[in-house]
């Protein structure tokens, strides 16, 4: 012992490290990461092993396999997204605001777009994230028959706006016969920022959307009042 009664500062023996070297968020990062570096053919076991620098069998001990890993991915991009408040704003607004942060997310992991869109959803974060929008569709007077159709229009347009993102600026290329597109070349030479086109084209686009589900539901709401009496 030295003085004051602290320990000496012997070498530790090669024993079982105080904390473990891999957990599950651990796991799901290295994942996420590999799959925007490498894109998703690169998330296998052997892959996220090596990137971790560990054995393969030892991920079985965190995760069942891929399809768990890919969900682990998928809670991550709904963490960054965040649920929204759905509690203290319209519908509408909080849809508005999702639709935003979901397009922010996925334009910083386009690579994560097929691997999630392809995929059954089971994390818990995202079943309740969509339970939230449920919520509020419904509460908003949408029949719930539509409000998955609702759900996945809205997050096809997301998806499709994401990987338009990631897309060029400039995606119409006449090689200079402009002759022949007379029209295209009109539109592309009236486009007031081209670099910000697909921003531009997804703010048009939701403005769109969201005002033609509110007249949606509206037209809902007049046609379910009960008719005045004629006498």
């Amino acid at each position: 012992m030295a003085s004051g009664g602290k320990t000496s500062s012997a070498k530790r023996g090669k024993g079982r490290p105080s904390t473990a070297v891999l957990s599950r968020e651990r796991i799901f990062t290295a994942a996420l990461a590999l799959v925007d570096d490498l894109g998703e053919d690169s998330l296998t076991i052997a892959g996220l092993a090596k990137r971790l620098g560990v054995d393969p069998s030892s991920l079985y001990n965190h995760v069942s396999g891929r399809g768990e890993i890919i969900e682990g991915i998928r809670g991550l991009i709904v963490d960054e997204i965040g649920a929204g408040d759905f509690t203290e704003h319209d519908w509408d607004i909080a849809l508005e605001g999702l639709s935003r942060r979901y397009l922010d997310v996925l334009s910083r992991h386009p690579m994560t777009i097929h691997l999630l869109a392809s995929t059954p959803i089971r994390a818990e974060d995202s079943m309740r994230m969509y339970d939230a929008i449920s919520r509020s569709l419904l509460e908003a007077g949408w029949p719930a028959d539509q409000i998955v159709s609702v759900i996945g229009v809205l997050e096809s347009f997301i998806l499709g706006s994401a990987l338009d993102l990631a897309a060029p600026p400039q995606m119409y290329t006449a090689d200079g016969r402009t002759e022949d597109y007379p029209h295209l070349t009109e539109a592309l030479a009236a486009v007031p920022d081209p670099e910000g086109r697909a921003s531009d084209a997804f703010e048009f686009g939701l403005r769109l959307l969201i005002g033609s589900l509110r007249a949606e539901v509206e037209t809902r709401r007049k046609g379910s009042r009960p008719r005045r009496s004629s006498h």
